[in-house]
């Protein structure tokens, strides 16, 4: 009987021992997993409960007193209840089932078994001169109760465990733990303890190859797959497709039941692929505040529901999700740090429980599917932007053939690029010529390079004209390529017939000007004669006559101005600005004396501008004298200068605090005669032409005017011009040289 005993014991370290080296790879492994550490408690519980069963075998071998007996039988008795707890709870941890108040019971239950074995005999047995330790049967049978329900859990989920491994060991383990009910005198309760430490080594054995084994010898299998997804996704452009094989390959990976991709829009969610799942739930719509696949949206973390059945108590993710749904699994489809959409995986009732690691899969899977989308939305753009493209070329080559204007654009080498059929027939050339062919002849050209530079510069187009066999054509010049400098686009107009009706409006208006101003000044010379006569009433007549005469004689100057300026040529030079605006200053001293405005002259001394200095004077002037007009008494008016290295311009400014200009008439203030009548200063006497020849004046010299002004609160217009060599010059030495205070006449 002593070599039976020696034997079983034997055989029961061995088997714990390979048990217990198992476990410590576990450890190593993952500790962290809840059934990992559930088996590393199964295994120390179990220790104890064979170490007490194998003490108490040894008891009448080695003369073993009565203390150590009741010790030993204690810990036989407390390592078995706590084992069956212990599997219970394993068990449970594997298929996901809640256990907690149940074990909660279960350790009370265990304290209350040790007290009891502390305070009273432990029951054993001498049986042929054997001690055995017979288990006290009501209490240490509602234990075994425990591990009859982890079996049952195991066999009721094995589709959710998939290891016949851990279910041959769950029931080794169980039949071992009956035996030990059994009779002593059957000779069958000393292999108890072996069949429990055999099927608790098939358990670890069957959870290293659910957790080491088989996630190594799927990793190549799902590098494959990758790769075979990854030629999916490049040779099938339809985004549906791309999808639906994507679900496919996530439910064959963690073995899942169904699958199925939702598409962000805005805050909506829309099912756009599914795999085994009704066809009529394709497009179902829900917001990103519903379902798991919504708190995957919300937090961009993948969502793991064990149960969905029993833990999701919110709004389902698919109609009757909440009673056919068992486990189930999401994943956020990520590009670029923004959610695209959800791939999410379900299995049934009886399917197989999801667990970390088969999120862990699915969020390598996640990236290709947002590449997919992002591919999709891509192609689609390029798609729609090639249309658009077309259609504009198409638009733009109608518009191009259709017209009547020469359009010809040439490289930065001067080599033709395109030429439409009016270019063509303008060049002479025939119309199925190769453009590249074509050499643009030098009277084609603008006659000032420096000045075709500096406008597109500044302004983006040159304009000029030439003539060409008697026909006069003004040019517009523009670069081709925004982004890069490709060459030139120029388009032609054909103004002759314009030219000609703009030389007899202008001889028109001279000769009617010329007839005008004969008759009026010899009407002034007799008003001034009848002025001798002492009669008052008769000098008020003739003063009224001489207001209206002079008036008419403003109106026939300011359009003979007018168009002198417009037909005729400037003459740009350098000229000092401040010294100018002082001229202006000083010529209206009388004007702004009558008015009581004071003018302050803020123009920085050393600006240089390069422009006509009487035609300059002649806008200034005009701005200056408007500004005291329309100013109230102790108004001010300020000229002064600033330059804008960014726009590369210089502007003047001519600031006033009068009254203000409303804004319903300020886009009309620069038409030929418009003059606006103003409450209080309908009085103010004037031509209406006053703007419009700063306005003339400007668009000479390729600058502009613009106006600034509230009303009752004063006004400002700007004159703008292009950066000259020398304004740019001197507005580099304006750091080193020492400006004085700016001149103010009061």
């Amino acid at each position: 009987m002593i070599d039976s005993t020696i034997v079983t014991i034997v055989l029961d370290g061995v088997v714990l021992a390979l048990t217990f080296s198992f476990v410590l790879l576990l450890i190593w492994h993952n500790l962290s997993k809840r059934h990992i550490a559930l088996l590393v408690t199964l295994l120390a519980l179990v220790v104890a409960w064979n170490l007490g069963s194998i003490i108490t075998k040894l008891a009448d071998q080695f003369a073993l007193g009565s203390t150590i007996v009741s010790a030993a039988a204690v810990v036989h008795d407390a390592g078995f209840a706590a084992s069956s707890v212990a599997f219970y709870a394993f068990a449970s941890s594997l298929t996901g089932t809640r256990a907690a108040p149940l074990l909660r019971a279960a350790w009370l239950g265990i304290g209350a078994v040790v007290i009891a074995r502390l305070m009273f005999s432990p029951l054993v047995l001498v049986e042929s001169g054997q001690t055995t330790a017979q288990l006290s049967p009501l209490p240490m049978l509602l234990f075994f109760a425990y591990s009859m329900f982890g079996v049952y859990q195991l066999f009721a989920n094995r589709r959710k465990l998939t290891s016949p491994t851990i279910l041959s060991g769950a029931a080794l383990f169980v039949v071992g733990q009956g035996l030990t009910f059994a009779n002593p005198a059957l000779g069958i309760v000393t292999i108890s303890t072996n069949l429990c430490s055999g099927g608790l080594l098939l358990m670890t054995i069957g959870v290293i190859r659910r957790e080491i084994i088989r996630p190594l010898a799927e990793r190549e299998q799902q590098i494959a797959a990758l790769h075979s997804l990854s030629k999916e996704i490049a040779g099938q452009p339809q985004l549906d497709e791309v999808l639906g094989q994507i679900a496919l390959q996530a439910t064959n990976w963690i073995g899942g039941d169904a699958a199925g991709v939702f598409l962000r829009d805005d805050d909506q969610l829309y099912l756009a692929a599914t795999y085994n799942l009704p066809s009529s739930y394709r497009g179902l719509k829900m917001s990103i505040d519903n379902g798991v696949c919504g708190q995957t949206v919300r937090s961009e973390k993948a969502q793991l529901v064990e149960n969905y059945r029993r833990d999701w108590r919110f709004e389902p993710d698919l109609p009757l999700a909440d009673r056919a749904f068992g486990s189930f699994t999401a994943v956020p489809l990520t590009y670029q740090g923004s959610v695209a959409g959800v791939l999410f995986v379900v299995s049934g009732h009886q399917g197989r429980m999801f667990r970390s690691d088969d999120v862990f899969r699915l969020e390598l899977l996640a990236p290709q599917a947002a590449v997919a989308i992002a591919y999709s939305a891509l192609l689609d753009q390029q798609q729609r932007l090639l249309r658009q493209i077309e259609a504009n070329s198409a638009q733009l080559e109608s518009l191009l053939l259709s017209t009547e204007n020469p359009v010809i654009a040439v490289d930065r080498r001067l080599n033709v690029l395109f030429a439409n059929p009016a270019a063509l027939n303008l060049l002479d050339v025939e119309q199925d010529t190769d453009v590249s062919r074509i050499r643009i002849p030098a009277q084609y050209f603008p006659p000032s390079l420096k000045a075709l530079a500096r406008d597109l510069q500044l302004f983006k187009v040159h304009e000029y004209e030439i003539g060409l066999d008697s026909v006069t054509y003004q040019c517009h010049v523009a670069r081709l390529g925004k982004i890069r400098h490709e060459g030139w686009v120029a388009v032609m107009h054909d103004v002759s017939r314009l030219k000609e009706l703009d030389r007899m409006k202008g001889e028109m208006i001279r000769m009617v000007s010329h007839d005008l101003k004969n008759p009026l000044m010899g009407a002034m010379l007799n008003v001034d004669l009848l002025r001798t006569r002492e009669d008052a009433a008769l000098n008020d007549s003739l003063d009224a006559l001489d207001r209206q005469l002079d008036r008419m004689d403003r109106i026939i100057r300011g359009v003979l101005d007018l168009e002198r300026i417009r037909t005729g040529r400037l003459q740009r030079l350098p000229h000092e600005v401040y010294p100018i605006v002082t001229k202006v200053i000083q010529d209206l001293d009388r004007t702004r004396l009558d008015k009581g405005v004071s003018i302050t002259n803020a123009v920085d001394p050393a600006l240089i501008l390069e422009v006509d200095g009487d035609q300059f004077e002649r806008a200034l002037s005009n701005l200056v004298e408007n500004a005291i007009k329309f100013s109230e008494q102790g108004s001010r008016v300020t000229v002064e200068s600033e330059v804008r290295e960014s726009d590369r311009q210089i502007a003047i400014h001519v600031k006033d605090t009068g009254i203000g200009i409303p804004a319903e008439i300020q886009s009309q203030v620069f038409d030929r005669f418009f003059r606006g009548r103003q409450r209080g200063f309908e009085h103010v006497s004037g031509s209406g032409l006053g703007l419009a020849l700063v306005k003339a004046i400007m668009e000479l010299h390729t600058g502009a005017v613009s106006l600034r002004s509230v009303e009752g609160q004063g006004s400002c217009f700007t004159l703008l011009f292009g950066m000259t060599e020398s304004a740019r010059l001197t507005s580099s030495e304006q750091s080193g040289r020492a400006l004085g205070p700016p001149e103010t006449r009061d």
